[in-house]
């Protein structure tokens, strides 16, 4: 990012502002370290998604940013975007979770064994039906800044596929 001779030093600055935030103490690091700490004790669904968001929701969260920032949008698409990359974020930890138990699903099996999830708490058709509750709102946000936004749906249809599949 800091090298792309095309855009302007100031927005290759932000750029690698955003990263270096989103990855930081205050976001990714922030999230992963309040997972190994306290995802072995029972939390609140609130403390599990202010974790997850801050795994996940908050590193989409700077690449929608950087989309904004590049784009030179109004201010109104960048709030929107946040919208929908902290439904985007909630729905993939969401997704993670549920992989943690398909034996299907190419991930490490049992990694979350023990751990305070969403699946824990509120069991595999619950999280399943606030996944789909997540991905439609990402889409709803998604759609109010493109008409179009067909393609990138679709890929995130076909990406969660296997988690909104009723068993």
């Amino acid at each position: 990012m800091a090298s792309i001779r095309e855009l302007s030093h100031a927005i290759r600055t932000q750029l690698v502002e955003l990263t270096a935030n989103a990855v930081g103490v205050q976001g990714l690091v922030r999230g992963q370290l309040q997972d190994l700490r306290d995802g072995q004790q029972p939390r609140s669904p609130e403390q599990i998604a202010l974790t997850n968001n801050l795994k996940t929701g908050v590193l989409f969260g700077a690449f929608v940013d950087m989309a904004w920032l590049i784009s030179n949008s109004e201010e109104r698409v960048r709030s929107v975007l946040q919208r929908f990359a902290i439904e985007l974020g909630q729905a993939f930890q969401m997704y993670d979770d549920l992989c943690d138990s398909c034996p299907d699903s190419g991930k490490d099996q049992g990694k979350d064994l023990g751990k305070s999830t969403f699946v824990s708490t509120y069991g595999v058709e619950k999280v399943r039906e606030q996944l789909y509750t997540h991905l439609s709102n990402a889409e709803r946000n998604l759609r109010q800044v493109f008409n179009d936004a067909d393609m990138i749906a679709g890929f995130m249809a076909m990406v969660f596929k296997k988690a909104t599949i009723r068993a």
